[in-house]
C-alpha cells in the first residue's frame, strides 16, 4: 500500500499493513508526516498533516482528531491539573508531614 496521505496511514496503521511496520512488526516510530508543524508534545501523537493528528496508544484506541481539538482537550486538562482543591491541599500537607521529597529522588538543582 503506498501511503500518500493521513487518511492512507491511518488504513495502513489500522491494517497492520507491512510498509508501516518495523522488524519486530511493531508500527514504525519514524512514520511519515503530511505538512503542519510538529507538535509541542507528540506523546501517543503518530502523525499529523495541517490540520489533523493520528492520536492513540494502541490500535484499540486510534484516532484521527482535529488540532483544535485535541488543544483544547489539552488546555482543558492542563487548567483542571491546577485546581486546588480542599482534598488536594489535605493529601499535600499528609505528604509534607511524611518528609515531603521521596527519599532517594534527586532534587532539580535551584
Amino acid at each position: 500500500m503506498e501511503v500518500k496521505n493521513l487518511d492512507d496511514l491511518f488504513q495502513a496503521m489500522l491494517s497492520k499493513d507491512p510498509c508501516i511496520l518495523d522488524v519486530h512488526g511493531q508500527w514504525s516510530t519514524s512514520l511519515p508526516t503530511f505538512g503542519g508543524t510538529k507538535p509541542t508534545s507528540t506523546v501517543a501523537i503518530w502523525s499529523w498533516d495541517e490540520t489533523r493528528l493520528i492520536v492513540g496508544h494502541s490500535a484499540d484506541d486510534l484516532r484521527i482528531v482535529e488540532r483544535r481539538a485535541y488543544r483544547q482537550i489539552g488546555d482543558a486538562a492542563r487548567t483542571l491539573g491546577r485546581i486546588s482543591t480542599p482534598r488536594k491541599a489535605a493529601a499535600a500537607r499528609e505528604n509534607g508531614k511524611l518528609g515531603g521529597w521521596p527519599k532517594g529522588r534527586p532534587r532539580k538543582p535551584q
